[in-house]
């Protein structure tokens, strides 16, 4: 498959902005535009027209790489090359063929498995219909009828691997619960990758086997060149199998072209001038005069590739008739645009790049000329300057042009129409075309023997090694052979000269032995004495052996616990349970930096265990009001019963019927109710068979919810499969039905929801949500927006004033319903969110996505990301709940288990998006959070959490500091410095001028302001009166500032400084001064006063002995090893990140920066300077704006930029205590089994 996924264009303005040190709104004001709209491009919400993408690559003086990422997702017509799965919106015209193919493959599926072919002429689109046609309707359908959730599916192109690229299909499907489908595109690609005919026999008779898997059945999509067909139906199970799953992809029909052409381009913007439309499908070769109309299939491509270069010509997106005119038309285009290409290079480079493109050729004996793919290198190798290769790559695949494009195997050309279109390359094809055969037969040999590993079963044979020795020696038209094609050639010729030679000697050691025969009898003695001294020699090796096997052992145990820790990472994202037990394994086996970062870094997921309830998807689970029951219900005809303390498994109800069903518990928790296929039953928590039940409703019931006084339960009805629903009331009790609220109830009601503290109803259809805030009230209509689907889910805070509402299309929207239903807020996800649910106290709204995460919000926040994301499903989450107190969440997943997560410090988990500031106080009772709108944060031990507003328009934070024995919150930002009486709420402002930085004296007293105009100046924080001006070497603007103790004063600057002042006299003084490689963004004093650290904008990060008494740059200071997470164990030089903030524990025994990368490095502490990485916690809310040690130092606080603050415990023994206890209650029968080269039973 083309490869086509660089940076996002949204990632890369946001690298470019960080590269230029530009905020968002100085941008914004660059721009011309609105912060909001800056915010949403780097968070990938929204893609600005052509012309502002333009302007945005000038104004990050990207040089066309900013555009060419937006040209990626902005253009509609992909050019030469396919439509990619990121592009499945601009797809138009195939739809019924869509429909067609996934119609087979259903069938398949419902048949046990097997394999459907699609075939098609080149350029008739197959590769473009699977990628952005078949895989989103895999992504949102199942093969399985009734059954809400996509089909998994690996798209793969055989490559010059094809046994490797199916293993991977196999390892990438292996633990999926269901029907899974293997796209193979491009299956024409065995035949012209190798020649070698065991492997192309061995490859079909594989994808023609796995029509089950673990008793799933698995459907091979096959993507086939109409001319290699025969080939393909030449085997016999591949001709078996698709005698009635065949579809052939013929050309569109003139309105499905037209509508392939002006769908997308009105979707993007793009006008076309009058009559070029017509133009192009008169050209294409349609006589529009007959609906019928068809065209030849291979003429396609030449109309994508006419339309790309249309748009990229284009002015205010408009595609005229002068330039397809200047393109030369829909015939001329290709070649318009590779003599473009080809003019603009050099002579040296245009006589290289004729090899290089001829061995992206293949051919056969009597047939067309196909493409292949080549490595890079060998591509490099075959132009004879890897320079020049390199630039004639980076033209031929540059945007603009796609000549070329990248596949999982190397390099290609974006389609066969670059062979037959451009008459220069297809006249080399036409004069070395013997050649071409000649070397194509060198190169597969070639690349065989590279697979066998060498082997020497692969060389060629004396006759045809002579043959290719002859044809390199001789011939003067074929491209020169590339590094690897001469080591075998080379190899071949050695090996048969040493065949010959070794002949030779065994004649020659026959006619020896044969002599001396007589003599033999003669030498005994000597040959006991010489079998002797061998075993001397091999008893040495073995002792030596012995003692090379111990480090051996060694080796292994640290290169097998890395690897734990490493896979760890991988695996917690699907089972927390067994990542965290990998990585306990690891640290115990080998600790170190990376088995303690991977352990550390285990308590980011929240999970507290698993229980296994099925291997058939979950659809619903409750939580008993008590807290002392989990109910569960799903797709295999069981209701499930659990005692939460223990998990154990207390009953197992059947509902005579496998298929899905909702689930709920009655206000007294004695009660279980349960609706699925048309009955709906009432279960007591101590019983074995229903208490009562009431049959009837032909498709079931969707939800179910109890009145709050437990007299009543609301459900959902659909009476016929396909028809509306509605609500029906019935008694709890007995099942009868009972009158409903009063007014119009809906019938298209999809979700209902009571409010369990004060008894408001709710119901959600399409477009809106009506309330009742009593059952014999007039409901009230709360209008969804009208963009969004038919609801899900529907929640409802237990005091009735925050309701939340999904869809299946992914929006999740929460309205205020204490403030006349106003909407707070509407979030757009990826996969649809089945699952909603509330705290008790309504402040955060749990969201279950179809993509196996749970995303959690603060329902009070009208922007910004999640507070935290919750990780541990294979499959999606179909429905969760909070316990009674919000201190445990559950999850209901596809993957037949339930997660529950910790969720007891939500509300310490407030964001202050954009974070731009932290404080800790000094008795550790509170913590603050400066945020971009002016708002402060704060979090108190025995008060909670407050907000708030600072008066005026607060922007761009800078600096935040409790003061005064943490009476005062000091803030300093673009609009002067300010200050919060913690105890009153008073502001008193101290200037307007605008603070770079500012810090505290740790008794408290003394602030020290870096003001914009390169004046740092002292305050006295008991009376807020100044104490003076500190001397400066030269006014440098100052980025960081840091109180050594009460004495001692340390600022980085912008100009690439560190400065250090005495404070310890009357007068202050310069004690200390050094120019630096960059700017200084971060400054620290060990509380010891023993080490004073500093990080510069390199990414590097220094510290300096202050207990020698020698001046900063008498000697090289101390650089730390900055580790990343993927080399943890590698010493880098950063590079990558600067670090935000640095700060020492209490008590200076370690040291931890805070990065712009979004990872809180940790390093131990030594006396003689020489620290050690000792952990790499990894955030999830993008940028650490700081980390600050809690008194004791066994826990460190850090906030992101998105405002989440998280609390770290660094004890690693209280890390592997809790893994291994969500390990021993998850069922580990089930992971151990099956991980047994990576898990050890006993290590916990």
């Amino acid at each position: 498959m083309f490869n086509d996924d660089g940076e996002p264009f949204g990632t890369q303005w946001q690298r470019l902005r960080k590269e230029k040190r530009l905020t968002q709104e100085r941008l914004a004001e660059l721009m011309r535009c609105d912060v909001g709209y800056i915010s949403q491009i780097e968070n990938g919400h929204r893609l600005p027209s052509k012309d502002f993408a333009e302007r945005a690559d000038t104004a990050l003086d990207a040089n066309g790489g900013l555009f060419a990422a937006w040209a990626v997702e902005g253009c509609p017509f992909p050019g030469l090359r396919p439509f990619s799965r990121r592009e499945s919106r601009w797809f138009q015209g195939r739809a019924q063929a869509a429909e067609v193919l996934f119609g087979l493959i259903r069938s398949r599926a419902e048949n046990g498995g097997g394999s459907v072919l699609l075939t098609g002429d080149s350029g008739a689109g197959k590769s473009s219909l699977l990628a952005a046609g078949l895989e989103p309707l895999l992504r949102k359908r199942s093969l399985i009828r009734g059954v809400r959730k996509g089909t998994p599916s690996v798209a793969f192109t055989p490559t010059s691997d094809p046994m490797a690229a199916l293993q991977a299909a196999r390892v990438a499907t292996a633990d999926i619960a269901g029907p899974v489908v293997w796209i193979i595109d491009q299956l024409e690609e065995l035949f012209t990758a190798t020649d070698d005919v065991r492997v192309h026999e061995e490859f079909l008779d594989e994808i023609t086997r796995p029509t089950t898997r673990q008793g799933h059945p698995v459907v091979v999509v096959l993507g086939v060149r109409q001319d290699y067909y025969s080939r393909c139906m030449a085997h016999p199970d591949i001709r078996a199998a698709v005698t009635t799953g065949h579809l052939a992809l013929g050309p569109m029909t003139a309105d499905e072209v037209r509508h392939a052409i002006e769908q997308p381009a009105q979707d993007a913007g793009i006008v076309f001038e009058t009559g070029l439309v017509d133009v192009l499908l008169n050209d294409l070769g349609l006589d529009l005069t007959r609906s019928t109309a068809t065209y030849d299939p291979v003429r396609l491509p030449l109309l994508a590739h006419t339309l790309r270069q249309l748009w990229l010509r284009a002015t205010d997106n408009l595609l005229t008739l002068t330039d397809y005119q200047e393109l030369k038309g829909l015939a001329g285009s290709v070649a318009t645009t590779a003599e473009g290409a080809w003019d603009r290079f050099t002579a040296t480079e245009q006589a290289a790049a004729k090899p290089m493109l001829l061995a992206l050729v293949h051919l056969e004996e009597n047939a067309d000329p196909a493409r292949r793919s080549a490595p890079r290198e060998q591509l490099l190798a075959a132009t004879g300057d890897t320079e020049v290769g390199a630039r004639l790559l980076d033209a031929f695949t540059d945007w603009q042009v796609r000549l070329l494009a990248a596949t999982d195997d190397g390099i290609t050309f974006s389609h066969e129409a670059v062979l037959r279109e451009w008459p220069r390359l297809a006249g080399w094809i036409t004069d070395d075309r013997e050649d071409i055969l000649t070397h194509r037969r060198l190169t597969t040999a070639a690349q065989q023997w590279h697979r066998d590993n060498k082997s020497v079963d692969a060389l060629l044979s004396a006759g045809r090694t002579e043959e290719f020795q002859r044809w390199v020696e001789h011939s003067h038209h074929h491209t020169p052979i590339g590094a690897a094609e001469r080591e075998f050639l080379d190899a071949s010729v050695e090996y048969h000269a040493q065949l010959t030679q070794q002949e030779r000697q065994r004649q020659e050691h026959l006619r020896i032995v044969a002599e001396k025969l007589a003599s033999q009898h003669r030498r005994l003695k000597k040959l006991v004495v010489a079998l002797t001294l061998v075993g001397v020699v091999l008893i040495a090796a073995t002792l030596f052996a012995l003692d090379a096997k111990r480090n051996e052992a060694d080796q292994f145990r640290r290169s097998h616990a890395h690897e734990q820790a490493t896979i760890s990472y991988i695996v917690r994202s699907g089972e927390p349970e067994v990542g965290g037990l990998l990585a306990v394994q690891a640290f115990r086996a080998n600790p170190d930096v990376q088995t303690r970062s991977a352990l550390l870094n285990t308590q980011v997921d929240r999970f507290l265990g698993r229980i296994v309830a099925s291997d058939l998807p979950l659809y619903g689970v409750a939580y008993s009001p008590d807290g002392t029951l989990i109910a569960a219900s799903g797709y295999d005809q069981f209701v499930r019963l659990w005692d939460a303390r223990d998990r154990r498994e207390l009953a197992a109800w059947t509902t005579g019927t496998k298929g899905g069903s909702a689930v709920t518990f009655s206000r007294d928790s004695r009660r279980v109710a349960n609706a699925h296929d048309g009955t709906l039953r009432i279960w007591s928590t101590t019983g074995t068979e229903p208490v009562v039940e009431r049959h009837g409703l032909k498709s079931g019931m969707s939800n179910l919810a109890f009145s709050p006084d437990g007299t009543i339960l609301a459900a959902l009805a659909q009476h016929t499969k396909e028809g509306p629903t509605d609500v029906q009331f019935f008694d709890a009790v007995t099942l009868d039905r009972v009158p409903g609220p009063r007014g119009d109830i809906g019938a298209g009601a999809t979700v209902v929801a009571f409010s369990e503290d004060t008894g408001m109803f709710a119901i959600a259809g399409k477009d809106s949500v009506q309330v009742w805030r009593t059952l014999d009230a007039e409901p009230i209509t709360v209008d969804r927006p009208p963009a969004q689907h038919r609801p899900i889910a529907l929640a409802m805070s237990r005091d009735g004033r925050i309701l939340v509402v999904s869809d299946y299309s992914g929006w999740v929207t929460w309205f205020d319903l204490g403030d006349s239903g106003r909407e707070v807020r509407s979030e757009k996800f990826s996969s649809a969110a089945w699952g909603l649910d509330l705290t008790p106290d309504g402040t955060v709204v749990a969201i279950g996505l179809d993509d196996h995460s749970v995303q959690l919000f603060d329902t009070a926040a009208a922007t910004g990301p999640a507070i935290a994301s919750l990780v541990g499903h294979t499959n999606s989450i179909h429905r969760l709940t909070f316990n009674t107190d919000g201190t445990t969440l559950l999850t209901a997943s596809s993957d037949g288990t339930i997660g529950t997560w910790d969720t007891a410090d939500l509300g310490s988990l407030h964001p202050a998006a954009p974070a731009a500031a932290f404080a800790y106080s000094r008795n550790g009772r509170t913590h603050a959070v400066a945020a971009a709108d002016g708002s402060v944060h704060l979090w108190h031990s025995a008060t909670g959490y407050r907000r708030q507003q600072l008066p005026g328009s607060p922007r761009e934070p800078t600096g935040l500091a409790f003061a005064a024995d943490d009476r005062f919150l000091v803030h300093g930002g673009a609009d002067g410095l300010r200050v919060l009486d913690t105890a009153t709420s008073a502001v008193l402002p101290l200037g307007t001028t605008a603070v770079d930085a500012l810090a505290v004296s740790e008794d408290t007293n003394t602030v020290a302001v870096a003001w914009d105009t390169n004046v740092v100046e002292l305050w006295d924080a008991r009376e807020w009166r100044p104490l003076g001006v500190l001397p400066t070497a030269d006014p440098d603007p100052l980025i960081s500032l840091a109180f050594g103790g009460n004495t001692h004063l340390a600022a980085g600057s912008y100009t690439n400084s560190l400065t250090v002042w005495d404070l310890s006299g009357a007068k202050p003084e310069r004690s200390d001064y050094i120019r630096t490689r960059s700017d200084v963004t971060a400054v620290a004093f060990s509380p010891d006063m023993r080490l004073l650290a500093y990080a510069t904008a390199q990414g590097r990060i220094n510290t300096h002995d202050i207990s020698t008494r020698k001046p900063l740059g008498a000697e090289p200071d101390h650089e730390l090893a900055v580790l990343h997470p993927d080399a943890v164990d590698q010493r880098t030089a950063g590079l990558r990140h600067f670090a935000r903030s640095l700060t020492f524990s209490p008590d200076s025994q370690f040291l931890s920066a805070a990065s712009d990368d979004g990872i809180i490095r940790l390093w131990q502490t030594r006396s003689d300077s020489a620290s050690q990485p000792y952990a790499v916690l990894t955030a999830q809310g993008g940028a650490t704006t700081a980390a600050v040690f809690e008194l004791t130092g066994r826990h460190l606080i850090s906030v992101d930029a998105s405002g989440v603050v998280r609390r770290w415990n660094l004890a690693v023994d209280d890390a592997a205590t809790k893994a291994c206890t969500v390990a021993g209650i998850s069922d580990p029968t089930r992971w151990l089994d099956r991980d047994t080269a990576l898990l050890d039973k006993n290590s916990c």
